[in-house]
């Protein structure tokens, strides 16, 4: 017969076994004296439950297990010394809904959106309806299927399948799955993609020169990437109340009200150097956004900028250079770049 005592102020759990010679003891974690019997309950007829052929295991079923559940359960199978695989018929459906609540809160909105799409995406396939059904075969039937009819790349084949272990890890972590599916399913060997990289401030100078001499309206936000090392998607939502000329500082926040966020969504202080507060004080206005035009006011802009990026790279006989470059090595983190700019 199981009881329960108190530690403190939380409930514990106890109950001897025949087979055992020292009783079972496990935390509750709560307060409640009610909630704490309720569980109780439940625990004392998981045990019974226990006692029968493994065959005719059907507490997983009847009785709806929360996270501390099952987890007081997972305790009990390993003092016990019984295997958990069997026991793991949690629905998909509770399992993505634990999983989309924790990766909206710890990923950007596209992020998110990206892995849950290849996550629901998955399980449509396979046509699952239990966690434990999801094979390694229907993983690899699944990426095959992607690569072939969908004719998605090889890289976006593995960043599908690192999605899958992170949601098969999570639930894991939850207590929702014994084993990881994915972690068996080996991903497309991709060579890497050399990136150029200005190493040098007369490259820099150089790119400088050119998006001024190329595209007059494009020169700004050229300079403030390199005198900043802010992202791209930073610099388009950059609005001109966040340039303050006074105290000599970038502030890079996110905008709920325009639905932007940054990628760590962390507010951040970029000291304002003077060439850049030179050039950007004509184009001082008091409102708006610096460097996105206020006819789009949407990140449709990025398209043309694409074009217009391109010509300059040519311009400057540097064909490789990216934005994420120009953050690499911008004058906001380079003293001697600083002086040469």
């Amino acid at each position: 017969m199981s009881t329960l005592y108190r530690r403190g102020n939380l409930w514990w759990y106890k109950e001897r076994l025949p087979s055992h010679s020292k009783p079972l003891y496990l935390g509750l974690k709560m307060k409640d004296r009610r909630m704490a019997k309720l569980k109780q309950q439940q625990l004392d007829r998981v045990l019974t439950e226990m006692r029968l052929p493994q065959s005719s295991w059907s507490f997983i079923d009847d009785l709806q297990l929360d996270a501390q559940l099952r987890e007081l359960v997972g305790k009990l199978c390993e003092m016990l010394g019984v295997s958990l695989n069997f026991q793991m018929r949690v629905p998909i459906v509770q399992a993505l809904k634990e999983y989309e609540a924790d990766s909206s809160m710890k990923k950007t909105p596209r992020t998110h959106k990206t892995d849950w799409s290849r996550v629901t995406g998955f399980f449509k396939y396979a046509g699952c309806q239990y966690l434990h059904e999801a094979r390694s075969s229907h993983l690899q039937d699944y990426i095959a299927y992607r690569v072939r009819c969908e004719e998605i790349t090889k890289a976006t084949a593995n960043h599908t399948l690192e999605a899958l272990r992170t949601f098969f890890n999570f639930c894991i972590r939850r207590g929702l799955a014994s084993v990881n599916p994915a972690s068996k399913v080996e991903g497309f060997k991709v060579p890497l993609v050399p990136q150029h990289y200005l190493k040098t401030p007369d490259e820099i100078v150089q790119l400088l020169e050119a998006a001024k001499r190329t595209d007059p309206a494009l020169y700004p936000m050229v300079a403030a990437a390199v005198y900043t090392g802010c992202r791209l998607g930073e610099l388009m939502a950059l609005e001109w109340e966040d340039v303050d000329f006074l105290f000599r500082k970038v502030m890079i926040k996110d905008k709920p009200h325009l639905g932007l966020r940054t990628k760590t969504g962390r507010f951040r202080v970029i000291p304002l150097h003077p060439d850049l507060a030179t050039i950007l004080k004509p184009l001082r206005k008091d409102s708006g956004f610096v460097f996105l035009p206020e006819r789009t006011q949407s990140r449709k802009y990025t398209r043309p900028l694409c074009y217009r990026w391109m010509a300059i790279r040519k311009a400057a006989k540097q064909p490789d250079t990216t934005w994420y470059s120009l953050r690499r090595r911008s004058a906001a983190t380079s003293p001697c770049l600083a002086s040469r700019c």
